[in-house]
């Protein structure tokens, strides 16, 4: 008489109170040689097997019913912060200069923005390569949720000069040139 075992795999992450992303049940005789790998989804890698096994793929002499756990964590996160011309970027250490940092899932980076040229003025921080504004604030504790790179962006300032004679009746003031 053949004997039949259920194998049972199901995934989950290594967060507290995390549900289970995708069961998979399936029947097979006694002693069949069975194939199983743990395929995790972009942004997260394989840890290991509920029973300590850390190869992804792996084979099962299935001699009972079996019940195994893929466990997967977050990649850790790359956040990059750099500067326009005009100032500079300050990290939570207070060391001035572009920085990358690697960020553990859940966990956040502070970035300061500096102006380093009386010229100019803080505009924001924007995602690199393209005009979508980050946030208005110099200072930015940042939580990714995915890789990142945001740079501060200064412009130049917008200053006027107003110029009175002391007496119109006696001469004018005028700009003669603007480079």
């Amino acid at each position: 008489m053949k004997k039949f075992f259920l194998i049972a795999l199901c995934a989950t992450s290594m967060m507290l109170n995390a549900q289970t992303v995708q069961d998979t049940t399936a029947t097979f005789d006694c002693g069949e040689l069975v194939t199983i790998e743990a395929q995790p989804n972009a942004g997260y890698h394989f840890v290991q097997w509920s029973d300590g096994v850390t190869q992804a793929q792996r084979q099962i002499d299935l001699t009972k019913d079996t019940l195994l756990t893929a466990i997967f964590a977050h990649n850790d996160l790359k956040v990059s912060f750099s500067a326009s011309l005009g100032g500079a970027v300050v990290d939570s250490l207070n060391v001035t200069g572009d920085f990358e940092a690697t960020v553990p899932w859940g966990e956040s980076v502070v970035a300061t923005a500096k102006v380093t040229d009386d010229c100019y003025e803080f505009v924001g921080w924007y995602y690199a390569g393209t005009e979508d504004l980050y946030s208005d604030q110099t200072t930015i504790t940042v939580n990714p949720t995915a890789d990142m790179q945001l740079v501060a962006t200064f412009k130049v300032k917008k200053l006027s000069i107003k110029l009175t004679p002391s007496d119109s009746s006696m001469g004018k003031v005028v700009i003669l040139s603007q480079n």
